[in-house]
């Protein structure tokens, strides 16, 4: 049966409007309007013309009935310009992300979450020195890898379509599973403290408050970023009583953060003096840590889907299968999954759904 929720999410992650669409395939905006409400059948007519317009296959239309996001139940990290364009597709790649991990969770055994539970709320630097504590990460050394460090504690993390590069980030959950979406093309640096903002903001204001807008909770998403990955004990065991540009720069490589960040957080644990601080701020511009990191560190990918690449790879199979039984092409995963393991053609060799459901456990070490 026909799912007009499913034509909803096709038509918004391509970024397009009602009145876009129908005036591409011949129809009137509102009897378009009328399919996605379901208050109309489309012909089989329209079902082609869309499915070649939203670049979907028609038997996406006919899966299970979805529920798409919508901006209350989401946290974004995004730049003041993020269209509402932006913002719908990425959100349509955030259900699509939520699909293919439930098709995971039929195949796999996945890691089950353990987020701290904060409760009475505390600030920022005392939340992530409870989240530090409650995973074992000590107070003195660096996050080796974020992502890694966040799929081994049971959160979903997937990377957002290039198209949309305004959108930094955002976080949701669905039922007892937190989701977050990462933007691809900025620094690594910079994507590092996206995923520990958002881990911020999953610890400290819940299911409830992913969705609630304001400075304030994106103040505190930083501030617990900001501690998280670089700790006071850490810096008050390693910071020396004078502190230049080629020192902090030195400390933005060891513990994975850009020179801005590095800086801000010498500045407000007091190592900084205001004048200091303007000062260092100015000669970091100058010497290109502005808008980019100058000898920066290698981007962080997801174990977890690299293991699953490599499973399925074993069985003669790819993430090709994923897609087929999503009936989404190959390319929309892709974009997702941080180009792991997808190929442009149909692989050789069985299907996982004509060999059985044989259960595998994805086994994350994490690090510190």
């Amino acid at each position: 049966m026909f799912k007009p929720s499913r034509l909803t999410l096709a038509r918004k992650r391509r970024g397009k409007t009602l009145v876009d669409v129908a005036a591409r395939i011949g129809i009137t905006s509102q009897s378009l309007s009328n399919i996605e409400r379901g208050v109309q059948e489309p012909s089989n007519a329209t079902l082609r013309s869309l499915s070649a317009e939203l670049r979907f296959p028609v038997s996406f239309f006919f899966g299970s009935d979805i529920e798409l996001l919508d901006a209350d139940q989401v946290s974004f990290r995004a730049r003041t310009r993020m269209t509402a364009k932006a913002r719908e597709a990425s959100l349509s790649s955030g259900v699509l992300a939520e699909e293919f991990y439930e098709w995971l969770g039929g195949r796999f055994s996945l890691p089950p979450v353990r987020l701290p539970v904060i409760d009475p709320p505390a600030k920022p630097e005392l939340s992530a020195e409870h989240v530090r504590s409650a995973w074992n990460l000590g107070d003195t050394d660096p996050i080796i890898n974020m992502i890694h460090l966040l799929e081994a504690h049971g959160v979903a993390v997937f990377s957002l379509p290039p198209e949309y590069a305004d959108v930094d980030a955002f976080s949701f959950w669905r039922g007892s599973r937190p989701f977050v979406l990462l933007n691809t093309l900025k620094t690594a640096e910079r994507s590092r403290f996206d995923a520990a903002h958002e881990l911020g903001h999953l610890v400290m204001h819940g299911a409830n408050g992913c969705g609630v807008k304001g400075r304030p909770l994106e103040k505190e998403a930083n501030e617990f970023a900001s501690a998280f990955l670089m700790p006071k004990m850490g810096l008050k065991k390693s910071v020396p009583e004078t502190l230049t540009t080629d020192k902090i720069i030195s400390y933005k490589r060891k513990w994975k953060v850009s020179a801005m960040a590095m800086a801000y957080r010498l500045h407000d644990a007091g190592y900084l003096t205001d004048w200091v601080y303007r000062r260092v701020v100015v000669e970091l511009g100058r010497l290109g840590f502005g808008k980019a990191e100058p000898g920066g560190i290698d981007r962080e990918t997801s174990k977890l889907l690299g293991k699953v690449s490599d499973s399925l790879r074993s069985r003669g199979s790819s993430i090709v299968s994923a897609a087929r039984d999503l009936n989404v092409h190959p390319s929309d995963l892709n974009e997702i999954i941080f180009g792991i393991g997808v190929v442009s053609s149909t692989p050789s060799g069985s299907d996982l759904t004509s060999g059985g459901n044989r259960e595998r456990k994805l086994k994350l070490i994490h690090s510190k």
